[in-house]
This record gives structure tokens, C-alpha cells and sequence, in this order.
């Protein structure tokens, strides 16, 4: 299995590369052709709602029919989305539904493999520390893809637009030979034998906490949503070149990269309100930054701030979820991850390019209300795990 979970952290890469590289050129040359932040945001919105419907179906699919062709049917989705955005880039109705497509195939990307990625060996029947080192690599993966993508699409977007949809192209056809040659089989071998993870009282308690996440997860990628589609249009009206935009959004990512390790090597998080709370904070103060800020030092602050509690809330969830499931169900429990990921996206983009058409700085005030209304739905939610536990005499910490 080891080689096999190698090969789906290079697939991890590529894939993200693709779908950033496309994101990119998306939401930066709408900001240069000055569309406007409505239709940023319904361009945006469009391939968040897409992922959201099909990360829930395709999630819950893969436990039945197995990771492995849902993930080459991801990447040759993934290809023709970026043929589309390139032959219609001046077609803003076929751009649109070509761009959606790329949502589609995230979702029926993401939901299996980290489904796939949860079990036997590499999950949480192998014991936190095992589980936590998976997610940690996964989320490196996918963050350098980001990365990756966003560094290469600043830079050769300066030389043709359509450029970086030419890559774009070209990795999916990587990443379809190397999925075809993986074992799709379950990963159940090595040293837990495909055993389940016995720690009833830890599932549970990470089941509710699954739950909890997946409404703050409408809160940060809201945040999300509005950072990478909306914002290329504030960096435009500071001036920002397109080569300095993609640094910026990569030099965020590599913090998100230490608050994995961070997550990795200690459990002081598990469980725990109070840091999500702190996180949740970092959150609205970093948004409201952003929306004041009229300097690029500034506006990085913000960006490092969001990326912080962004960070928190992905490896958080994507912990609960996996810890909190069983066995052969973990495509649901991922699917719904994704789901509400993609949501979160979705009316962040949407609700954000309708807040842009009163003021230009609105998007990042409203994400900043909208994180702090979500935590009062989460400590309702928690409240309520509190009282139920304790009446029966479970425990709500670890």
C-alpha cells in the first residue's frame, strides 16, 4: 500500500495544479477585462455548487463501486474543462459551463480519494498518529499543487493568457497513467491487517465534532470562495501584477502548510472548542484586514490570517470525519466533507459578487459576519453535545 498512497499524494499534486492553474486564469482575466465582481462571483459560484451536489453523490458512490475509476473519470473531466476554457475564453456562456465542469471534477476527485486514503493502513484503524501523518502528506499534496498552480499561472499568465490552460491540459494526461497503474483495490493491508478502529467513545465523540466542522466549513470557505475569486479584483484596483498575485496566494498557502505539521505533532486541538473558537477569531479579524487594508503589507496580514484558521478548519474536519466514520463508509462521511466545503465556496462567491455591487471592500466585511454568525450555530451545536454526554455519562474532550 505504501507505494500506492505515494502515488495518490503525486496524483493529488497534479490534479490541484490542473484545477488551480484553471482558477487562476479564470478569476484573473475577468478582473483584467473588468466583468465586474457580480459576475466574478457568478463564475466562481457556478463550479462551487457543482462540486458541492457531486462530492455528497460521488462520495457515497465510491463505497459501492470502488476510488479508483471515479478518480480517472475526475481527471478526464478535469481535461476537457480546461479545453473548454481555453477555446471558449471569450465566450462568456460557454465559459461558464465549461468552467462548472471543472467543479464536477473536483468533487468526483476529492470524495473517493480521501475515502481511499482513510482506510485500513493509512486511517485511523492504525491510530491517530498514523491517521494524522496521511492527512498531513495529503494536505501537503494538494497545497503544493496549489501552489504550483498558482506560481506558474501568475507567471505565464503574463505571457498568454491561454497558456497556463495549455499545462492544464497536459497534467491531467499524467495523472489518468498514473492512476491507471495504481492497485484500486481497498487499502487494507500491511500492518492493521483491514482491522476497524475499536475506540467506540473516540468515534462518537468525533462524529459530533465531524458535525459541527461541516458547519464551520460553510464560514471558512466562504472566505475561501471570496479570496480566490474576488479578490484578483481588488489586486488589480492596487495595482498588484498578476506574477506578485500568485506569490502572495502561495505564500499564504506555505503557513497553511506549518499549521498542518503543527496539527500533525500535537493533539492539544482534538476536540477541543476553545482552539476552534481562536481560529474562527483569526478568521473575521483577518477579513475585515483585508477589507480595510490599502497596502500590500497590509493586505498580506489579513491573507496570512485567514489562511491560519483556513488551515485549522480543513485538517480539523478532515480528521473528525475520517476518525468519526467506519469502515467502508468513509465515502460518505468524505463526500460530505467536500459537500460542505464546496457550499461554503459556493455562497461565498455568489453572496460576495452581490455584496461587491454595493462597495468593492463588502465581500470581506460580510464573510467576516458570516464566520461570526456560524460560531453561535456551532456553540449551540456543542452546547447541546454537552448536555447529551453528560446526561449519559460520555465525555466531550479528549
Amino acid at each position: 500500500m505504501q507505494a500506492t498512497r505515494r502515488a495518490l499524494y503525486v496524483s493529488t499534486w497534479l490534479n490541484d495544479t490542473a484545477l488551480i492553474l484553471l482558477m487562476f486564469v479564470l478569476s484573473r482575466y475577468l478582473a483584467e477585462t473588468s466583468a465586474g465582481l457580480l459576475n466574478m462571483g457568478i463564475f466562481g459560484g457556478s463550479a462551487a455548487a457543482a462540486w458541492a451536489v457531486t462530492a455528497v453523490i460521488t462520495g457515497a458512490l465510491s463505497d459501492r463501486i470502488g476510488r479508483k475509476c471515479l478518480l480517472m473519470v475526475a481527471v478526464f473531466l478535469s481535461m476537457a474543462s480546461a479545453v473548454g476554457c481555453a477555446v471558449w475564453l471569450e465566450n462568456r456562456a460557454a465559459l461558464l459551463a465549461a468552467y462548472a465542469l471543472s467543479g464536477v471534477a473536483g468533487a468526483m476527485y476529492y470524495a473517493p480519494l480521501i475515502a481511499w486514503l482513510g482506510e485500513g493502513e493509512s486511517g485511523i484503524a492504525a491510530g491517530r498518529r498514523r491517521a494524522t501523518r496521511t492527512l498531513m502528506f495529503f494536505c501537503f499534496a494538494w497545497n503544493l499543487g496549489i501552489i504550483t498552480g498558482q506560481i506558474f499561472g501568475g507567471y505565464t499568465f503574463q505571457i498568454d493568457p491561454r497558456l497556463p490552460l495549455y499545462l492544464a491540459m497536459a497534467l491531467p494526461l499524467a495523472n489518468l497513467v498514473l492512476i491507471w497503474r495504481m492497485d484500486g483495490r481497498p487499502v487494507v493491508a500491511g500492518s492493521t491487517g483491514g482491522c476497524e478502529w475499536t475506540d467506540d467513545a473516540e468515534r462518537r465523540l468525533s462524529a459530533h465534532f465531524a458535525r459541527i466542522s461541516w458547519v464551520g466549513n460553510l464560514g471558512a470557505p466562504f472566505c475561501v470562495g471570496i479570496l480566490f475569486y474576488l479578490l484578483p479584483d481588488l489586486m488589480v484596483f492596487m495595482g498588484v501584477p498578476a506574477e506578485e498575485h500568485g506569490l502572495l496566494l502561495a505564500l499564504m498557502r506555505v503557513l497553511m502548510l506549518a499549521a498542518y505539521m503543527l496539527m500533525h505533532v500535537s493533539s492539544f486541538w482534538h476536540h477541543r472548542i476553545g482552539v476552534l473558537l481562536v481560529m474562527r477569531a483569526l478568521g473575521v479579524v483577518g477579513m475585515l484586514v483585508i477589507g480595510a487594508a490599502s497596502t500590500r503589507g497590509v493586505l498580506f496580514a489579513g491573507m496570512c490570517a485567514v489562511g491560519v484558521m483556513m488551515g485549522f478548519n480543513y485538517f480539523a474536519t478532515l480528521y473528525y470525519s475520517t476518525a468519526g466514520s467506519r469502515e467502508g463508509r468513509r465515502g460518505r462521511a468524505s463526500g460530505m466533507l467536500e459537500g460542505s466545503i464546496a457550499l461554503g465556496m459556493a455562497m461565498g462567491t455568489f453572496g460576495g459578487g452581490l455584496a461587491g455591487c454595493f462597495h468593492p471592500r463588502a465581500p470581506y466585511l460580510l464573510a467576516a459576519v458570516v464566520v461570526a454568525l456560524l460560531v453561535v450555530v456551532e456553540m449551540t451545536m456543542y452546547r447541546r453535545l454537552v448536555t447529551r454526554e453528560s446526561g449519559t455519562g460520555g465525555r466531550v474532550s479528549s
